[in-house]
């Protein structure tokens, strides 16, 4: 086992070109003393050496937590969990059905896909912006076909983070490798060309090009439509 202080943690993460910032405000969130963070060796060389954070998925006591008290719930297709401007105290799991994260583009005036979440895609979802800054959410949460979840509220979290330190351990471990994830996954987008993104989600994501609607795809890619269908 390797531990590592808050600062030396942020250092590591300023490793990967700084584009994390979030998990300095998690840290700073919950107030974690510097000497709690404790992270297998294997999990820092494995990142370290360019392991490919896009394919998370939950897999520790916090599913069980959801599991034990998250509420379950019905999202009809085309139907916002988390409005644009509202305040995001809430985080889901999917159970079944998929979901688009988006934001709003001034400048377009247009609505656009950023991340997509799926039962075994990005299956913890929040806004991450709004659920820890407590400020209005700079993005929607769009279910795009019959969905089931269950909703934890951020003060259920928190009680569960004071009573139990295993869950507390968990909780950092799945925000890390979370905020990775979405990090890795937007890097890709940024430095592949269009056509090798697409040849990526075709490889290694293949159940988002099965079950996410090509527009959502066109939108996260920044393509029209009829131009995914030629590359398609």
């Amino acid at each position: 086992m390797v531990h590592l202080t808050r600062i030396s943690f942020l250092k590591f993460a300023g490793t990967r070109k700084n584009k994390i910032d979030l998990v300095k405000e998690f840290f700073t969130f919950f107030f974690i003393p510097s000497t709690c963070l404790t992270l297998e060796v294997n999990t820092l060389r494995n990142y370290k050496y360019a392991m490919d954070q896009s394919r998370y998925h939950a897999k520790n006591k916090l599913l069980d937590y959801f599991k034990n008290y998250g509420k379950p719930k019905t999202i009809r297709p085309s139907e916002c969990i988390v409005n644009i401007g509202e305040k995001c105290d809430k985080v889901f799991l999917i159970l079944e059905g998929g979901f688009v994260c988006q934001t709003y583009n001034v400048t377009s005036d247009r609505l656009r896909t950023i991340n997509f979440h799926l039962q075994t895609f990005h299956p913890i979802m929040t806004v991450i912006q709004s659920f820890y800054s407590d400020s209005a959410a700079n993005c929607q949460l769009k279910a795009i076909m019959k969905s089931e979840v269950l909703l934890l509220q951020k003060s259920m979290i928190l009680k569960g983070l004071e009573n139990d330190a295993t869950l507390k351990k968990a909780y950092i471990d799945e925000t890390i490798y979370a905020l990775l994830a979405i990090n890795e996954f937007h890097t890709k987008l940024i430095t592949l060309t269009t056509k090798a993104m697409y040849d990526y989600l075709l490889e290694e994501c293949p159940e988002i090009v099965r079950q996410i609607p090509a527009k959502y795809i066109a939108e996260f890619m920044g393509v029209s439509p009829e131009w995914l269908s030629r590359i398609r």
